[in-house]
């Protein structure tokens, strides 16, 4: 980098955008089956909403050409403490894996399914501090959600059964009241400048 100046990417990105699209919409659903399975109706709302209103700005507001990944100093340091911390986590939770197995030889092994969305979630991360489009941006805290229920609750989600913790995750992290505002800013035509 050079000195404050951040550097921009992806700008034509018209086919990778129906992707995360899709793939927003697809989690979207995934969600709805998982409150309607566990009860939780009205957090539903909490994806239908935004997610309709993003497919809507997607289809009706114009279309501007921008880049779709920043990176600057402040992006570069998240990164950082995401890597960290996020291994940190990922290397405390093998130990703790084999803990909870020789205790719990009543849970099936679901180890590779555990890291899996552990290691999803932090891609997951990555992906939300380097984004500059709101579309990428919400898929990738989408992601983070449901990473962050499959967690929480990864023991019950399988058994078709819901601990209360896991129950309080996804109205927690479905909070989509930044983004929305964000959104309505982008459409009302409030862009970011880019600094030449």
């Amino acid at each position: 980098l050079n000195g404050a100046e951040g550097i921009w990417l992806f700008v034509e990105t018209e086919i990778v955008d129906q992707v995360i699209l899709f793939a927003e919409i697809a989690l979207m659903i995934f969600i709805v089956i998982m409150c309607f399975k566990y009860k939780k109706y009205w957090v539903s709302l909490l994806s239908i909403i935004p997610t309709g209103l993003m497919v809507w700005t997607e289809f009706n507001a114009p279309k501007v050409e921008m880049e779709h990944i920043y990176i600057d100093n402040l992006s570069i340091l998240m990164c950082l403490i995401i890597a960290i911390v996020g291994g940190c986590i990922a290397i405390y939770a093998m130990g703790y894996m084999d803990g909870y197995h020789e205790h719990h030889t009543d849970v099936p092994e679901r180890r590779k399914f555990f890291f899996m969305v552990v290691f999803l979630f932090l891609g997951a991360m990555f992906g939300f501090v380097l984004s500059d489009s709101l579309m990428w941006i919400d898929l990738f805290w989408e992601i983070t959600s449901v990473c962050s229920f499959l967690l929480i609750g990864h023991r019950q989600f399988l058994q078709g059964s819901l601990d209360e913790p896991a129950g309080r995750s996804f109205p927690r992290s479905r909070d989509h009241v930044s983004c929305l505002c964000h959104q309505w800013t982008c459409i009302f035509g409030i862009p970011r400048e880019r600094s030449q």
